[in-house]
């Protein structure tokens, strides 16, 4: 398993024209098995799909909205200590 930690850009234009941009850093864990790197953040799951080279690209990171199952949420929640199920998420 590797880590690494990121700085990610939170808030919308609203926060953004009044000041209330952040930026935080967020640790990744890979997922070898599923080819893609994952973080938690405020209870969202986000990932990056793994590069050749085992690394991920910071400018892909998306929100998971429809995992392919609970296998791959276990995973994440056993990583996390998070407890999400397929059901939890807007795309299923």
């Amino acid at each position: 398993m590797s880590k690494q930690t990121v700085q990610m850009e939170f808030g919308n234009q609203d926060d953004q024209r009044n000041g209330g941009d952040r930026r935080v850093d967020v640790e990744f864990h890979s997922l070898e098995e599923s080819g893609c790197w994952v973080a938690v953040h405020e209870g969202t799951l986000y990932y990056a799909p793994m590069l050749e080279s085992g690394g991920f690209d910071p400018d892909e990171v998306g929100e998971v909205t429809a995992p392919e199952n609970q296998e791959y949420l276990d995973e994440v929640n056993a990583r996390f200590g998070t407890s999400f199920q397929t059901a939890d998420f807007a795309g299923r």
